[in-house]
């Protein structure tokens, strides 16, 4: 199972393509392009959580100012923390890539996505 945190403060359980575009538009400027955290009232990021078949809580953040962030611990209660790998200037479909790919726990992806493939188990 998954869980999508949008900037509003909402969480959606396994959520639809639907909700994950949702959630990137409302997260970028209203033309798609990276607006700056004073333009907006609500939380700057809009993240999702999963679980892999280990058990280990991974999540991928993305911030409005491009900003994707990607973390995974060792349990749901992320009482260590096992991976912190960034990368910035995401678009909305570098995002949509990154979110789909933990959503189909296609980690190998998602670890490539982040330039990441090889330095984790």
């Amino acid at each position: 199972m998954a869980i999508l945190y949008n900037n509003w403060g909402h969480a959606f359980s396994n959520p639809t393509p639907a909700q994950l575009a949702e959630a990137i538009r409302q997260l970028l400027a209203p033309d798609g392009q990276i607006a700056s955290n004073a333009d907006y009232r609500e939380h700057p990021e809009a993240w999702i959580e999963a679980l892999d078949i280990r058990k280990r809580l991974w999540a991928v953040t993305a911030s409005r100012n491009g900003y994707l962030h990607l973390t995974v611990y060792s349990d749901a209660d992320m009482e260590t923390e096992l991976l912190a790998v960034s990368r910035e200037n995401a678009a909305a479909n570098e995002i949509a890539s990154a979110w789909n790919a933990l959503l189909e726990q296609n980690l190998t992806a998602l670890l490539r996505i982040f330039n990441a493939r090889g330095i984790f188990p």
